[in-house]
């Protein structure tokens, strides 16, 4: 199991100096009675949803609330984010073990979001973290991430990036977090106390996976800064948004649109009855961020189609469109948005490696939304010593039509450098076994689609963290030299 990175003392400040700041990115499965909690005065903590006491004014925020996961040999760990628009979210830096100077434009396969995670319920729907835009954290409060998500959810959080610089804190705060990494939780309102400079004591409750949370005033529900730590027990922390790059980020991306979806339903007629489904969520996870998406109706066999409805913003701000079809020859609608993503991007499945090989890194399952839904892979990461651990890009534009079952091959390493998929089948995932991942074997599916012009690139290993194929090609094979098959080269057809 990874080790929760801790939250460190602050010696600038004179409020206890913050001695004790044992947040961090909790384990995932840290759900034991002997955690220490972070709590000031009585525990206020209590579920968002059905399974708690928390008023209605706030069930909006939800869907821009998530749980982030990060996946490690082993284990997991995580922290809270929000959702701030523009494909962008938000959470504290030590979430991504950031460095002391700024970070940009880093890669985060093997993380994911789950938004709106309610106790009885589950999660609404699930995003995989594409790079990592911005993250820092010196150790001495400046703590931020801000990272790309696909799909985006369909709310974002309104913003304060003022309060503290040109103005005052105060007032009344609320929070929403993942504590212990349960559902998501509120922890009541509380006072945003005096602050020393960028920094704001709070008393709002948290525990172990509180991190990155957004501080939000309590009248406006405007996120005002991101929960950090804790003073020893006694007080807890966040940091103001003005003294972030929040609002530099989303400048940077003023021009991101694309289809956000809000709702998605059909109605169908089965002999007399009328029966209308919410196909929302599968909606959001094929279309969002697109620039034009289309939407089908889910009819069951027998069945004809009544009507089905759609509305969705551009770029999750502004007007809200609808569009619709009653017609039975004609179960889809077409979705479209001025700019966005031409096509879905590829995203990173989970990093596995001979401890947790399972079955293998492929990109099945619902790290990338695609439940069981194989697909020929187009580039290849890993780290960790001798690259230890592997991950693997999966496309998601159907270049590639795979017709036949997924096959192992046999395991291969340096003193047999190269394996090959049978002409004709393209890789679709890796799995390994021996000390630091030192025996390789590929999964290869069958294609309708026959290989071209081939191309073998550079070796690569930890210190370069992936290699991808030129566009419009897929991996059909794989050398190792070096000990412990240390250095991967990919060849692309």
């Amino acid at each position: 199991m990874h080790t929760a990175h801790p939250l460190r003392s602050l010696p600038l400040l004179t409020l206890g100096a913050f001695a004790s700041l044992p947040l961090g990115c909790a384990p995932l499965d840290d759900d034991s009675a002997t955690a220490q909690p972070v709590i000031v005065g009585n525990n206020d903590l209590t579920y968002a949803g059905p399974a708690g006491s928390v008023p209605s004014r706030y069930d909006g925020l939800y869907p821009a609330i998530g749980h982030l996961r990060r996946r490690y040999p082993g284990g997991y760990s995580g922290c809270t984010v929000s959702y701030i628009g523009r494909g962008v979210a938000m959470t504290a830096g030590h979430c991504f073990d950031a460095p002391t100077s700024e970070a940009r434009d880093r890669l985060c396969h093997g993380t994911d979001v789950e938004w709106a995670l309610i106790e009885g319920v589950g999660a609404l729907f699930r995003s995989t973290c594409q790079r990592v835009l911005r993250a820092k954290d010196n150790n001495a409060g400046t703590d931020y991430a801000f990272f790309e998500v696909y799909p985006p959810p369909t709310r974002a959080l309104a913003l304060d990036t003022t309060m503290g610089a040109s103005r005052a804190g105060g007032g009344r705060a609320t929070l929403f977090s993942h504590p212990r990494n349960r559902a998501l939780m509120w922890s009541g309102t509380c006072a945003i106390t005096t602050p020393y400079g960028s920094i704001f004591p709070h008393q709002c409750d948290m525990e172990g996976g509180s991190s990155g949370a957004p501080i939000l005033k309590d009248d406006t529900l405007e996120a005002v800064g991101i929960n950090l730590g804790d003073d020893a027990g006694l007080l807890n922390y966040g940091r103001f948004l003005s003294a972030t790059p929040a609002a530099a980020v989303l400048s940077e991306r003023a021009g991101w649109g694309g289809v956000t979806i809000t709702s998605a339903r059909t109605t169908q007629r089965c002999g007399a009855s009328l029966l209308t489904s919410d196909h929302t969520h599968a909606s959001i996870r094929a279309a969002n961020g697109l620039r034009s998406a289309t939407v089908a109706a889910a009819v069951s066999p027998g069945c004809s189609l009544s009507s089905l409805s759609v509305s969705y913003q551009c770029g999750g701000a502004g007007a809200t469109y609808g569009a619709g079809t009653s017609s039975d020859a004609v179960r889809a609608v077409t979705l479209a948005c001025p700019s966005g993503l031409a096509e879905p991007p590829p995203y990173w499945s989970s990093f596995v490696s001979e401890e947790n090989a399972g079955p293998g890194a492929t990109c099945d399952g619902w790290l990338g939304n695609d439940e069981g839904t194989a697909r020929a892979i187009d580039g290849v990461a890993c780290r960790g010593g001798y690259c230890d651990d592997v991950s693997v890009r999966c496309p998601r534009d159907g270049r590639t039509p795979l017709t036949g079952a997924p096959f192992w091959t046999a395991y291969f390493s340096e003193e047999h450098p190269a394996r090959f998929c049978p002409t004709g089948s393209y890789v679709t995932g890796l799995r390994c076994s021996g000390s630091s991942c030192d025996n390789v074997s590929l999964q290869c599916t069958p294609s309708s689609r026959p290989w071209g012009t081939c191309v073998q690139l550079p070796a690569f290993s930890e210190e370069q963290g992936a290699s991808t194929c030129p566009a419009g090609t897929r991996v059909v094979g794989l050398r190792c030299t070096g000990r412990y098959c240390d250095n991967l080269a990919l060849t692309c057809c």
